[in-house]
């Protein structure tokens, strides 16, 4: 049973408690916040020849099966070969949805550099579209593993790809020649990009 000193102690509770929610939301003017664009440096290109079996119909939609035949890994800076794909090991895993039509991949790629035999293990994921004449075209974001000493900034960097697969051609049916691109992230430059203002209320 509450006695009036029960009482009086709930009142001054909750009368503490009062100040704190009458106060103000603070908030940051998005205008005068100053945040770093990621900017992003080409580091290789590839070509790899691919060829892809039937996709497997599942809930969600068509299960993609990819398979690398092979490819080359260049320097973008250079020119020179730096790596080669690792050919059986890896493919593309990803899915074409049945509600948007999108083809969201799910790649791995194993690359052995030509400079220290060392091997890479490139994972990606992402978005796709297919567009009317058979092309498909990937964004991704990519993660690197690999033992090579002088890629072990790629490791640590934040890695963007993009794939272009066209449709394979008469001489060639069942092959389309994809060309990757991969990015890294480089070092930001001040300029000025989109802001969020978040607001919030703690008790």
């Amino acid at each position: 049973m509450f006695t009036l000193a029960h009482i009086s102690k709930l009142v001054t509770s909750v009368l503490g408690i009062a100040p704190l929610l009458s106060q103000p939301v603070s908030s940051t003017d998005a205008h005068n916040v100053q945040s770093n664009a990621p900017t992003f440096t080409q580091v290789y290109e590839a070509v790899i020849p691919t060829t892809f079996e039937n996709n497997i119909p599942g809930p969600f939609g068509g299960r993609v099966l990819g398979q690398w035949l092979g490819g080359n890994f260049t320097n973008t800076a250079t020119g020179a070969l730096a790596g080669r794909v690792v050919p059986g090991l890896g493919g593309e895993l990803g899915l074409v949805s049945n509600v948007d039509s999108k083809h969201y991949p799910d790649i791995s790629i194993v690359i052995q550099w030509v400079d220290d035999q060392k091997f890479a293990f490139l994972r990606m994921q992402g978005i796709g579209s297919i567009e009317s004449n058979g092309t498909t075209t990937f964004t991704l974001h990519a993660q690197m593993e690999t033992d090579s000493p002088s890629r072990q900034n790629l490791v640590e960097s934040f890695l963007l790809t993009t794939i272009v697969l066209p449709p394979p051609t008469k001489s060639s049916p069942n092959v389309s020649n994809g060309v990757l691109k991969l990015f890294a992230k480089s070092a930001s430059h001040g300029v000025k990009g989109e802001t969020f203002t978040f607001q919030a209320q703690g008790f």
